[in-house]
């Protein structure tokens, strides 16, 4: 999952988590 998980979850590779 390579999404805007920055509403879904933070996963482990997240690319734009504040």
């Amino acid at each position: 999952n390579k999404t805007n998980k920055t509403f879904e979850c933070d996963d482990n590779e997240n690319e734009e988590a504040e």
